[in-house]
């Protein structure tokens, strides 16, 4: 018989391998600098703390990650640093961890454009 705290953390686990294996490719996609499991945690806090169930927040994944590339094809990024910066890359994550969390506890971005 499973206890509750057994149920928790069988449920942690399953949250944490489903965040893991999206974060894991579009971290990379992104050039993210952080590490996997700190990306990993960041996306499980996110998910604890927006109260969705798992398919509901990865419908929020989607759109966060589709609205980054959106933007960067606006603005004609070519993965290369612009000049005067150290990475391109390194800020196309957080951006794309910052609209999932706006989407889940804001309603969605107003438009691709937003930062």
């Amino acid at each position: 018989m499973r206890t509750d705290a057994a149920t928790s953390t069988s449920a942690y686990s399953e949250e944490r391998a489903l965040i893991l294996a999206y974060i894991r490719d579009y971290a990379a996609e992104f050039g993210d600098q952080a590490s996997l499991k700190s990306s990993v945690t960041r996306g499980l806090r996110l998910l604890e703390r927006s109260g969705l169930a798992r398919e509901r927040w990865v419908e929020k994944l989607y759109e966060a990650h589709g609205l980054t590339r959106e933007r960067d094809a606006a603005i004609g990024w070519t993965g290369q640093p612009r000049q005067g910066r150290l990475s391109g890359a390194s800020g196309k994550w957080s951006r794309v961890m910052v609209k999932l969390d706006q989407a889940v506890h804001h309603g969605p971005p107003t438009s691709a454009a937003d930062g």
